[in-house]
């Protein structure tokens, strides 16, 4: 088990706000400069800070920018000054230094210059770049102490030790509840709507028959987890894990809002594969293709040819990977390792945006501008199979998957009317009251659903976000078909170099078929 340190974070091109990489230097080549002295630099502090306040708007508007253009710029006026040489004085520092040098003076008055006033302004802009470094350094902490938790033993401890364990008794087969194949309503208005809806819809599939919706008797559940509980649940006959929770996953807001926009993008950009069930689910990851052409690889489900597969395939995997880390800081051992074994046993490829030119486990998580483009290096990539879904609801029903658990991240909640949406753990007559940034752990083999929410779906487009009700969220869920596809897809690769990679290439270029795997069999 790796250990993590705040140097595990590391920007790919940005370290700090504002700094262009240390690497860019501004001196030509052949030797060094000849060392300053102290009593050059004392005329330098004099000469940089007259420097500034000559162009005073200009150099106020470059030390308080956010942008790496303007730490750029900023590093290429001050590193030419130095480099001019005013008075024959060999430049102070190093070009890569010049900002953090002259920021310095500016900002400590014990080095102010005696023969010079410096402006307020500059003064105000220099506190200001500093806040900005000391910021984007305290957020890197926090990020690692969320999202690395499960690095720390001893915290992982000190966690789960403060997580109930609540014991449930499993409902006799046949008398689930909500019973099995009903749709589920939780109030009156919601029963109203969502009736009508379902006997008036054209049903995509004319085969299968309407199902009924059944309006919930709160005393006839076992069990309602509250909105702000976090709890395990074990079988009181078993002892076995039944389901797990943990609220506020994350504690970082820009990730969050970066998650629903990832989701918004997958279901507005390819096809849903529950066209019967309200909302939308796409799957993302890789696939056991149909049933009529099996073939493994990345899911090709785009609508458009416009869609960038590639660009949206990496921030897709960077999202899940950043789940599956926080996942394995919270929910018991037994859950991650039922993913662990199933992907590892039959070496399916994790969700690794490169592949197939690269099949490991371990990889790079870069996090976008807007989580402040922290990268964390050799961690272990998420599972290979996911989907992402807003206002998604199906009647109760079970599947069995490649492994016996799934895992689900409740991104986004929110509206003008939030109600419905919760999770039902059939089986055992038991509720969970849905909230955003909310994550946990089921069987899909067991009868499980989601409830009908606040909305009139008349008129909905499950592509959209709804001003009145949206519930956002990831899921790692995996076709049983996959292992097999997955094995005979390799057998089919096992030639040397080249033509390995070539055939797997060519692979991935066959045309999609006109119906995705079913993560639902």
């Amino acid at each position: 088990m790796q250990r993590w340190d705040d140097r595990t974070a590391r920007a790919p091109s940005t370290p700090l706000p504002n700094l262009p990489p240390r690497s860019a230097s501004l001196t030509p080549c052949g030797p060094p400069p000849p060392p300053c002295t102290k009593g050059q630099r004392k005329q330098w502090r004099s000469l940089v800070v007259k420097h500034m306040i000559a162009s005073i708007d200009e150099f106020a508007g470059l030390i308080t920018s956010p942008t790496k253009e303007g730490g750029q710029a900023l590093l290429e006026r001050l590193a030419t000054f130095f480099a001019s040489r005013p008075n024959d004085l060999p430049p102070p520092v190093p070009s890569p230094d010049s900002v953090s040098w002259a920021l310095s003076i500016v900002s400590d008055p014990n080095q102010w210059p005696t023969d010079v006033t410096l402006p307020e302004l500059l003064i105000r802009a220099a506190a200001i770049h500093q806040r900005g470094i000391q910021n984007y350094r305290t957020g890197g902490r926090l990020l690692i102490a969320s999202v690395l938790l499960f690095k720390d033993p001893v915290r992982m401890d000190a966690f789960t030790r403060t997580v109930a364990t609540i014991w449930v008794f499993a409902l006799p087969d046949g008398k689930e509840y909500p019973p099995k194949g009903h749709w589920i309503a939780e109030a009156v208005e919601e029963f109203t709507i969502w009736d009508r809806y379902f006997e008036n819809e054209d049903r995509p599939d004319q085969r299968e028959k309407r199902k009924p919706v059944h309006l919930v008797d709160p005393a006839r559940l076992q069990l309602v987890i509250p909105a702000e509980v976090t709890c395990f649940l074990r079988d009181r006959e078993t002892g076995e894990f039944v389901f797990a929770n943990k609220r506020t996953l994350c504690s970082n807001p820009a990730v969050l809002e970066w998650g629903a926009s990832c989701v918004a993008e997958a279901v507005g950009t390819r096809r849903n594969i529950r066209l019967a069930d309200t909302g939308s689910v796409v799957q993302v990851g890789f696939s056991a293709g149909s049933r009529s052409v099996p073939s493994f690889g990345f899911v090709r489900n785009l609508l458009s040819k416009d869609t960038s597969a590639d660009a949206a395939n990496r921030e897709f995997s960077a999202l899940l990977t950043f789940f599956w880390l926080c996942a394995m800081g919270v929910f018991p051992q037994e859950i991650i390792d039922d993913f662990k074994n199933f992907y590892g046993e039959f070496d399916i490829p994790r969700l690794n945006p490169d592949w197939p030119h690269s099949n490991e486990v371990q990889g790079t998580l870069s996090l976008p501008p807007q989580c402040s483009s922290y990268t964390f290096r050799d961690i272990e990539l998420a599972p290979g199979c996911a989907v992402m879904v807003q206002r998604y609801a199906r009647a109760v029903h079970r599947e069995i998957q490649g492994h016996d658990w799934a895992l689900n991240w409740t991104i986004l909640r929110e509206g003008t009317n939030i109600k419905g949406g919760n999770f039902y753990l059939c089986k055992y007559g038991v509720v969970m009251m849905q909230s955003a940034n909310c994550a946990f752990a089921w069987k899909p083999s067991q009868f499980h659903s989601t409830s009908l929410a606040s909305f009139d779906p008349t008129f909905d487009d499950a592509t959209l976000d709804s001003p009145e009700y949206n519930q956002q969220g990831v899921a790692f869920v995996t076709s049983l078909r996959i292992r097999g596809v997955y094995t005979e897809w390799k057998d089919k690769q096992e030639l040397a170099g080249k033509e390995r990679v070539d055939g797997a290439i060519a692979d991935l270029a066959c045309p999609p078929d006109g119906h995705d795997d079913n993560l639902y069999d």
